[in-house]
């Protein structure tokens, strides 16, 4: 059904069908397509099919300008439901038409078409004044300034552009690309341009490839196991956010209000501590704030619910999805994560409340495990709720710069293999087959007796706690599946000395220093008043080089 919707999308902007496209669109939304992948897969993908026409002869620019608007209609439908700023996947790009020239049809197709491909445009529009096109990028920190010119006779105000950018800009100065009819590639290589592209089609493709290439094309491709198997020590994953309001004074809620604290605490942390991630303060409870279910709120530890309100259909339907642009402290969180990713080089951490987990807490552990068994509609629509509220706001996460996800699920440890696989495995391949990104599972307690179901729930990574044997269940573990854990928060990290943690950490180290897919981790978050040098030991630790882990050892494994 999904490739179908797909489909014709991209047959109605070929079209030029703007009736097409608005149904295919109310398609897409009906059926819950992820409506990035239907602006990407969809609409683009017609596009590019209009691309080959014009480059062939059969389409001319009459029918381009037709395709754009179609293109247009679609997204006008479709992108007000991508979660986040869809728009700051790629980059953001100021453009106009240069000063003296009023021609803007390709400066228009440009513009639908980068908004398409999920750029941010900030269209200045035509008979543009030269020195504006310089003052908005750096004011709204741009990446690229976009020129067009039809007339031979204003071209020459690029070349201002383009040494007012370099004059100014600094060495962070954005890109320069210029087009349009009165430009030629050894014009553009005359001013100085960043780049040049015939026509609009081009142009995308040229941007595509200039802007940000560390941020945009290496780790876009790069699996999570390539990350943890390219470092010469293990890659640590560690759970010990609350950690930094020891290290900054600041209260919790302080920090999630606020994007500014959450850069200033993820600094210190990753200053103090060095992990392979950068990740925010968790916010384990965004979902259950957003819906304004009562909570306790301590100053330094994490939130909890007092009261579980939802115990039945009626109820239930009195709830709706909360919007992360809008509802709660999502805005302000997801404007934190935004942050961080354009800080950091390091790839983003953030672990998500499951969707089983959710629903426990929403209507209250007894009740919902009373309810598998007395209410199953009951059930069943709790969880449709909370898998689409979970997917919505990880969505949105992905898109403001998060890239390992982690759906924590303690609660559904106290399921049955067939019961897990009934209830909680549907939603988590629902929403890790519904995000573009790193996957990983977090369960509490000892899983061993879930280990088959939690290898085929579509996660790429098995974060487990302290009571799980992992040296004993690495050999079941595929070599394509990042196995994590799980130095004891309380038994090693809370209690030992940091000589006792160093030893158990290598100890653990060496343990599973033939498994290539191994991440070290804590086995769950560590206390708010671990002892900090055993912090920095364990850390220190697990930075250990591989080769070090076989001294004074004979390899004889594998």
């Amino acid at each position: 059904m999904s490739k179908e919707i797909l489909t014709k999308l991209a047959d109605a902007v070929v079209a030029m069908d703007n009736d097409r496209v608005k149904v295919a669109s109310g398609l897409a939304l009906a059926a819950d397509l992820d409506p990035l992948a239907a602006i990407q897969d969809g609409l683009c993908q017609g596009m590019k099919q209009v691309g080959r026409l014009y480059a062939s002869g059969a389409y001319f620019i009459p029918e381009l300008v037709c395709c754009a608007e179609t293109l247009d209609v679609g997204l006008g439908m479709l992108a007000p439901h991508v979660p986040g700023k869809s728009n700051r996947l790629k980059g953001r790009i100021v453009m106009g038409v240069v000063e003296g020239d009023t021609h803007d049809i390709g400066k228009n197709i440009l513009a639908m078409l980068l908004k398409a491909e999920g750029y941010e445009v900030i269209d200045l529009g035509r008979d543009v004044p030269l020195g504006s096109f310089v003052d908005k990028a750096l004011e709204q920190s741009a990446d690229v300034i976009a020129l067009t010119s039809l007339m031979t006779t204003t071209r020459e105000g690029m070349a201002t552009v383009i040494h007012g950018c370099h004059h100014r800009g600094g060495p962070e100065r954005p890109k320069v690309v210029v087009g349009g009819a009165a430009i030629t590639e050894s014009f553009a290589r005359r001013i100085g341009a960043d780049g040049y592209a015939p026509d609009a089609l081009a142009a995308v493709e040229m941007i595509n490839q200039l802007i940000r290439p560390d941020k945009t094309s290496a780790r876009k491709t790069e699996s999570l196991l390539e990350y943890v198997g390219g470092a010469k020590h293990r890659m640590i994953m560690p759970w010990m956010s609350t950690i930094g309001l020891r290290l900054t004074g600041y209260e919790l809620y302080e920090v999630y209000q606020s994007p500014e604290k959450q850069l200033e605490v993820a600094r210190v942390m990753d200053r103090e501590y060095d992990a392979d991630f950068v990740y925010p303060m968790d916010y384990g409870k965004i979902f259950c704030d957003a819906l304004n279910i009562p909570m306790m709120r301590p100053l330094h530890n994490f939130p909890s619910v007092v009261e579980n309100p939802i115990k039945n259909e009626a109820i239930l339907s009195a709830y709706k999805i909360p919007d992360p642009d809008k509802d709660g402290p999502m805005p302000a969180y997801m404007e934190g994560l935004r942050v961080l990713a354009q800080n950091f080089d390091k790839p983003m951490m953030l672990s998500v409340e499951g969707p089983f987990t959710l629903a426990m807490e929403l209507a209250g552990a007894t009740d919902f495990a009373r309810a598998i068994i007395r209410k199953p509609d009951f059930v069943e629509k709790m969880l449709e709720f909370t898998v689409k509220t979970v997917l919505t706001y990880v969505r949105s996460a992905v898109t403001a710069g998060a890239k390992l996800i982690v759906i924590s699920e303690p609660s559904a440890i106290m399921m049955s293999p067939q019961r897990f696989e009934q209830l909680v495995s549907p939603g988590l391949r629902r929403i890790y087959g519904g995000f573009d990104g790193w996957k990983a599972l977090h369960i509490c307690g000892d899983s061993t007796h879930l280990l088959t179901q939690l290898l085929d729930c579509g996660a790429e990574c098995l974060s487990l706690d302290q009571l799980v044997d992992i040296p004993a269940i690495a050999p079941q573990i595929p070599p394509d599946v990042v196995i994590c854990g799980n130095i004891d928060p309380l038994g090693v990290l809370m209690e030992k000395t940091p000589d006792e943690v160093r030893g158990v950490t290598l100890s653990h180290l060496r343990q599973m220093r033939q498994y290539p897919n191994y991440m070290l981790s804590f086995g769950c978050d560590c206390l708010p008043d671990t002892p900090l040098d055993n912090l920095k030991a364990v850390m220190e630790t697990g930075h250990t080089p591989l080769s070090e882990l076989w001294e004074g050892k004979v390899k004889t494994e594998g």
